[in-house]
């Protein structure tokens, strides 16, 4: 019974991609959008903040002040000459946060008074925005006293360019460090990311691909064809599981190429897209004994969509629903699965038996 299923199987999945020939050109074009999506999807993990510097003075207090910033741990430097290069970094991304020496600044340095030295303006919803600032605001508070005690032994008639030789001594030490961990709490949210992440734009192809494939198990020739296999010996049995095995087969060879693609494998990833494929096998089966190809039609779309924007494949649920609410999507547990809650794994098989076994008693009150 098991090799008539298995034929079964095969037999009906060549018949719903439309013959043989056309498997291999599926699933190449699935690979193709699997590479991209992990090419561009997955955001690169920062190892900077970014910073522009606009030095509209150009003297020797605010070249110090620049060259302290470039030094200070944690941060990239970019410095560009003119306003309009400067804001065009921070509006495209390339820099979190602008900084502009005014252009009299080593005049107003030594001013007892002086206010506004320096503008610090940074990207919306920039991460370390707070962090840029306290910064540069310690850098030019030591960058000010140096120029002070360097003008006060000018005065006193000594030399200031030998001051760096013993400056340290009197150099007040450094009460922070800074560092920007791999994997920090956004990037390992349980229910989606910031950005829109690899496991969920796989998730999403997968659903497509069975969803368009179960089309062909709602159409009136295959349901003849069922109904004629139901008269047979153990003919409901083996048109069941044929119909469920060939949605699996079919969904186990797209999440195969997802996981070769990832950017990040990992054992609990490929048990998550294994789940996942029993998950979406048993939701389609049972879409599929609802209506005709007509309506599946129309209702694939909009279940694909929905599922996988509320299951934070495109944006951090946190802007968008309550994460609870990804709990009950495949693509969100997927996620979750990927990112650590192995518990995950077992609710998508659970929910994929569940599903299959509806569609069972559905089609067995059909016939």
């Amino acid at each position: 019974m098991i090799r008539k299923c298995l034929y079964a199987a095969l037999a009906k999945l060549s018949v719903m991609f439309g013959g043989r020939r056309v498997i291999p050109i599926v699933y190449l074009l699935l690979a193709a959008c699997l590479l991209a999506s992990s090419l561009i999807v997955t955001a690169k993990e920062p190892e900077r903040v970014t910073l522009a510097v606009l030095d509209e003075c150009g003297g020797e207090y605010s070249g110090e002040l620049v060259r302290a910033v470039s030094a200070a741990e944690g941060f990239r430097v970019t410095q560009v000459d003119t306003r309009e290069k400067a804001e065009d970094l921070l509006l495209s991304g390339h820099a979190e946060a602008l900084l502009t020496v005014e252009a009299d600044y080593d005049e107003r340095i030594l001013d007892e008074g002086s206010t506004r030295l320096i503008c610090l303006a940074s990207a919306p919803g920039a991460a370390s925005a707070e962090l840029i600032r306290e910064t540069v605001a310690g850098l030019l508070a030591a960058s000010r006293s140096e120029a002070r005690i360097a003008a006060e032994l000018e005065e006193e008639g000594f030399d200031s360019s030998d001051m760096a030789a013993y400056m340290d001594e009197f150099a007040v030490p450094r009460m922070y460090s800074f560092e920007i961990v791999g994997g920090a709490s956004a990037q390992r949210a349980v229910f989606g990311t910031s950005y829109a992440c690899y496991e969920g734009i796989a998730a999403l192809g997968v659903l497509l691909l069975l969803l368009t494939l179960s089309r062909r198990l709602a159409d009136g020739s295959s349901r003849l064809a069922s109904m004629r296999l139901a008269a047979a010996e153990n003919g409901r049995a083996i048109a069941f599981v044929s119909d469920f095995a060939a949605l699996l087969i079919a969904g186990l060879i797209a999440c195969a190429l997802a996981f070769a693609f990832a950017p990040q494998r990992s054992l609990l990833l490929a048990l998550g897209l294994l789940a996942y494929d029993i998950c979406v096998a048993g939701l389609c089966l049972l879409i599929s004994r609802f209506g005709s190809i007509g309506r599946l039609d129309i209702a694939a779309p909009f279940i694909a969509l929905v599922t996988s924007v509320v299951g934070g494949c495109f944006a951090d649920l946190g802007m968008l629903s309550p994460a609870l609410v990804a709990r009950f999507t495949p693509q969100g547990q997927l996620i979750a699965a990927a990112k650590g809650s192995a518990v995950f794994i077992a609710v998508l098989a659970a929910e994929g038996a569940a599903l299959a076994g509806l569609s069972l008693v559905k089609g067995l009150r059909e016939n």
